[in-house]
């Protein structure tokens, strides 16, 4: 690619001028022409060791080693009027440049609520003859630019996608302004459910139909909340390794209008399901130590908030402290349980002081960040403690049951069948947030011609 710069300059007088200039092509090109063009008459200098327009080039020595580099333009003009000056100089590539390789990583890092924070890292790409930290870096996701700079600012970034298919492209651009660009289109997966395991649950061979009741808990992903969720899921069972369900959509009906119970109830006698109820009522974060005066609690987490509930007991509290939460929240209290300062906005419950022995401070704050399985909340000053949150992170904890019949010529060995197995996969919402859980051998016991569960 050859090379073209604009020279401007002022002339104060008449007679022969001489400029000496930084070479805009240093030694990676070779000046080929110098046109000028103001004032007229237009014309062309001479280029060369005897012309009027020349290059130099050398390094610059500083007690026998070289300390830098000196490229440098001349020109030779006579003008006939002072004035301004301008000339069009044209280079040719001397040095033939690689383009860089442009290359792409994808980390999914987490999965909170209908969307998912991604690591896009372009630090696999290489260039022969620039640095990474020379090189232009521009992220594209489905058509839409999210990071165009710098490597230190777009050589590694987090974005935040929804769940399913997207287009990402890396255009990666070098100094002489060659690129490569690669595109690729990664899938962000929905996340696992927080919980999705069997309880007491029964097959019964010899009922009329031959049935299963299924109950258990379940429990979605850190930071989603069922009102996220359209009620739906799709479930399939297999049993003793023969699939009895296939994968099958359920739309609920919210029971009795509340939305935290979604229940179906099969219009026909030919559906396989004939119940399927999902509670999701129930806590997600719950921290309570016994000799520890503070308890904390979360009444919602979604993908963007939390409603944490702080239960301070004064009495049992000699100085002020101060809970910081995942570092992104703090609220500080003092010996009295008076709340002296907050980051996040917050309500008192409870604040009333009357001496009463088992006086309690209720405050709730509401945080902006969902709490997840790797934040750690720390009380510093008068109280000293720190909480893992996810060791009393249950997500949204409910509870299901489902009852269905299944076809009994599948195994006419009944209770005898084996492997004694019950396999069950769910996806909920539409969003599909999966999970699966297993009963083997160890599990179920052959009880009253029926297997059950332990």
């Amino acid at each position: 690619m050859d090379l073209n710069v604009e020279l401007t300059a002022n002339v104060a007088q008449t007679g022969w001028t001489y400029f000496r200039l930084d070479d805009p092509g240093t030694d990676r090109y070779q000046l080929i022409q110098a046109a000028r063009n103001q004032p007229a008459p237009a014309k062309t200098l001479t280029v060369g060791d005897v012309g009027n327009a020349w290059t130099t080039h050398r390094l610059l020595p500083f007690d026998g080693a070289p300390t830098g580099r000196e490229d440098r333009i001349h020109l030779l003009d006579h003008f006939n009027v002072p004035g301004p000056v301008s000339y069009t100089l044209t280079y040719v590539r001397l040095i033939l440049n690689e383009p860089p390789v442009a290359d792409i990583a994808v980390d999914q890092l987490t999965a909170v609520g209908a969307d998912a924070s991604v690591q896009l890292d372009g630090g696999l790409t290489s260039d022969p003859d620039h640095a990474l930290t020379d090189l232009t870096f521009a992220w594209t996701v489905d058509g839409n630019v999210v990071c165009d700079g710098p490597q230190a600012e777009c050589g590694l970034i987090e974005v935040v996608l929804s769940y399913g298919s997207h287009e990402v492209t890396l255009r990666v651009t070098d100094p002489d302004g060659d690129f490569d660009e690669v595109t690729k289109t990664i899938t962000v997966d929905p996340a696992q459910l927080a919980v999705f395991a069997l309880g007491d649950s029964k097959v019964e061979f010899n009922h009329t139909p031959p049935r299963i009741k299924l109950k258990g808990e379940i429990g979605l992903p850190f930071g989603l909340d069922y009102t996220d969720l359209d009620p739906q899921a799709s479930v399939s069972l297999a049993l003793a390794g023969v699939e009895i369900l296939p994968t099958t959509l359920v739309t609920f009906a919210m029971e009795d209008g509340e939305a935290d119970e979604w229940e179906y109830e099969a219009s026909s006698d030919l559906e396989d399901i004939r119940k399927f109820k999902i509670d999701w009522k129930g806590m997600r974060f719950k921290f309570k130590e016994h000799g520890f005066p503070v308890k904390l609690k979360s009444d919602l987490i979604t993908a963007s908030e939390t409603v944490l509930e702080i239960e301070l007991k004064p009495e049992h509290v000699e100085d002020a402290f101060t809970i910081d939460i995942g570092g992104q929240a703090q609220i500080s209290f003092t010996a009295d349980g008076l709340v002296s300062a907050a980051t996040v906005p917050f309500e008192v419950e409870e604040q009333d002081h009357g001496g009463h022995a088992h006086e309690k401070v209720e405050v709730t704050l509401t945080l902006p960040f969902a709490l997840l399985d790797t934040t750690v909340i720390t009380f510093s000053g008068g109280l000293t403690k720190v909480i893992n949150v996810g060791d009393d992170l249950k997500g949204s904890v409910g509870r299901f049951h489902m009852r269905l019949n299944f076809d009994s010529a599948l195994f006419p060995d009944g209770t005898e069948t084996t492997p004694r197995t019950l396999d069950m996969s769910v996806s909920v919402g539409a969003q599909g947030y999966p999970g699966a859980t297993s009963l083997g051998p160890d599990d179920l016991e052959v009880k009253n011609n029926k297997w059950h569960a332990k």
